[in-house]
C-alpha cells in the first residue's frame, strides 16, 4: 500500500534512509527535513502487510522547485525490490504533475525509474569540496552581506527559514538592499556548506564573493552544475569532486541561468 506519511512514520523512514547511508542533515534521518517536505510538498511511504502487522518498507518525497515536482527521496528496502513499490511511490508523488525533476544518484535502478516517468538526464550536479580562498585579484568581487530572514531577497524563502535552524548565514551579494545575488551557508566548526546560491551576474564572481565572506582556509562544500562558471573557478582552486548526481527533468522544466548552487535534495 502507498499512502501519505505522518510523523508516526519518521522512525521507520529514518531506519530506511540509514540503510542506504543517508544519515546526515537534510536526509530521511532529519526530522526537520521530513517536516519541511511534508509541509511544502508530499511525503509518502510504501507499506506491506507482514505476520506482525503493517511495516513501512519504503518512502519518497517531493517539493516544488522551478515550477516542477522535484523528487527529494525515493527508497525501498532491497528485500522488497521487484514488487513495483518504487514506481508506485513515484506515481503517487508526481502522477498529477506534468513538470517533474530530480537529482538522480548513481544507483543503477534510479535513472530507469525516473526515465519511465519522462525525466531524462540533462547534466551533472557536482559535489565539490576544498579550502576557502579570498581572491583579492578579482577587482569585481564584493563580500556577501548578512541579512535577516525577513530581509531575504532570494527565492524559496522556506529554505532560508529551514537552514536558519542550523544558524545558517543568509547572504546578499553586493548591496544588501538591492543585491545581485543571494546565498545560504551553513557551518559546523571550521567546515562550511554553501547550500544554495543565485545571481544575476557572473557565477564565478558570485562564488568568489561568498568565499570572501567566509574565513579563509576553512573547508567549503557545495553543489554546482557542471556547466556553471562557478564549477570552473573551483576546479582552478583545486577543489575535489566528492560525488555527483544527474539532473533529470521533463522537457518542459527550465533551470534558470541564475542558478549557481542547487541543493541535491531540495534544489
Amino acid at each position: 500500500m502507498i499512502r501519505s506519511a505522518t510523523p508516526a512514520d519518521f522512525d521507520a523512514i529514518a531506519a530506511i534512509a540509514a540503510v542506504y547511508g543517508f544519515d546526515e542533515p537534510d536526509s530521511g534521518v532529519d526530522v526537520a527535513y521530513l517536516h519541511l517536505v511534508m509541509r511544502t510538498g508530499r511525503l509518502a511511504v510504501a507499506e506491506v502487510r507482514t505476520e506482525v502487522g503493517p511495516v513501512v518498507v519504503g518512502f519518497g518525497g517531493t517539493v516544488d522547485s522551478f515550477g516542477a515536482a522535484m523528487v527529494t527521496d525515493l527508497f525501498v528496502l532491497e528485500q522488497f525490490h521487484g514488487r513495483g513499490l518504487g514506481g508506485r511511490l513515484l506515481q503517487h508523488l508526481v502522477g498529477d504533475r506534468s513538470q517533474r525533476m530530480t537529482f538522480s544518484s548513481n544507483h543503477p535502478a534510479a535513472l530507469p525509474t525516473y526515465q519511465r516517468l519522462g525525466m531524462q538526464p540533462r547534466w551533472r550536479l557536482r559535489y565539490l569540496r576544498g579550502g576557502i580562498r579570498h581572491l583579492q585579484h578579482r577587482g569585481d568581487v564584493v563580500e556577501g552581506v548578512d541579512v535577516s530572514p525577513e530581509m531575504w531577497a532570494g527565492s524559496r524563502r522556506e529554505l532560508a527559514h529551514h537552514w536558519r535552524r542550523r544558524d545558517a548565514r543568509l547572504l546578499h551579494i553586493g548591496d544588501a538592499l538591492d543585491p545581485t545575488g543571494t546565498a545560504i551557508v551553513t557551518h559546523d566548526d571550521r567546515s562550511w556548506t554553501l547550500q544554495r546560491m543565485e545571481t544575476r551576474g557572473d557565477h564565478a564572481t558570485a562564488m568568489a564573493s561568498v568565499m570572501a565572506a567566509l574565513p579563509e582556509r576553512d573547508a567549503l562544500t557545495t553543489f554546482v552544475p557542471a556547466w556553471s562558471h562557478a564549477a570552473t573557478l573551483l576546479d582552478d582552486l583545486d577543489f575535489e569532486e566528492l560525488d555527483h548526481d544527474v539532473c533529470c527533468t521533463t522537457a518542459d522544466v527550465v533551470i534558470p541561468s541564475t542558478a549557481v548552487v542547487l541543493h541535491p535534495a531540495l534544489a
